[in-house]
């Protein structure tokens, strides 16, 4: 799958699935990422606590030693310490009520976040589901197809046993002469760059051309596009004519 060819011819279906899969494995590094992004967030949750609890902690050691303080003072300088004390305690309870208040919206947010991603992982797990149960049909298909050919080249072998030739015969030789024209051929543009940033010239597949294969075609069901074919096919001189069994380098497209 990586830069070098290979003999066997992939199947549409195979490549589907591998794309599938690569789609689950970035959902998956998704789903880490906030994770993690969840445990910074409580961790960072309980740090404030921790402040928080230390913070009341002075505040109640010093207003222990404001009430020692205050036996041994006026009327007057009780007065202004009380009053001193309920404004430092009224603006602690602010500060407080501020960062319950922040402590509440994060958590609205992660869990807002994570109730997005989990229907989201939901329904993207729903449709490659169905995509594979769909492709499991069609290899089905395909292998009652096989089954099918398999057992008319058996009643061709058991008609035509090993050892026996048929004959054939030639179409006559056209006694007409040739005009000389010839199908002008198509003139070929390379940009020696890929079309796309997820297509890499480095690594590919190697297609063999089916008859009545064309090159639209198989960049469509490799999802890359005619000028990657012939930017990597360099031998192409007519794009609009291939032979079947002509063995072709499609590169590789990550999703």
């Amino acid at each position: 799958m990586f830069g070098c060819a290979t003999t066997e011819e992939i199947n549409p279906a195979d490549v589907k699935i591998a794309q599938l899969r690569s789609s689950t494995r970035t959902l998956e590094d998704r789903i880490s990422v906030l994770n993690q992004t969840q445990d910074d967030l409580q961790t960072q949750l309980e740090k404030m606590k921790q402040e928080n609890g230390q913070m009341q902690q002075v505040l109640q050691d010093n207003w222990s030693k404001l009430r020692g303080t205050l036996g041994s003072l006026k009327d007057r300088q009780k007065r202004e310490i009380d009053t001193t004390v309920k404004s430092i305690m009224a603006s602690s309870i602010s500060d407080q009520e501020r960062l319950n208040a922040k402590l509440t919206k994060v958590v609205k947010a992660i869990q807002a976040q994570n109730s997005g991603l989990q229907q989201k992982v939901m329904e993207d797990l729903s449709i490659s589901g169905q995509e594979v149960k769909s492709m499991r049909v069609q290899l089905n298909a395909c292998m009652d197809k096989i089954e099918r050919i398999e057992k008319q080249i058996k009643i061709l072998n058991s008609a035509y046993p090993s050892g026996t030739t048929s004959t054939t015969k030639k179409a006559p030789a056209s006694t007409k002469k040739s005009s000389g024209w010839k199908r002008p051929k198509t003139k070929i543009k390379r940009t020696g760059k890929p079309s796309n940033s997820k297509i890499d010239y480095n690594q590919g597949y190697e297609h063999i051309v089916a008859p009545g294969e064309t090159l639209w075609k198989i960049a469509r069901d490799y999802k890359v596009s005619v000028q990657d074919i012939l930017n990597t096919n360099p031998k192409i001189n007519d794009e609009t004519h291939l032979t079947p069994g002509q063995k072709l380098f499609v590169p590789y497209r990550t999703e």
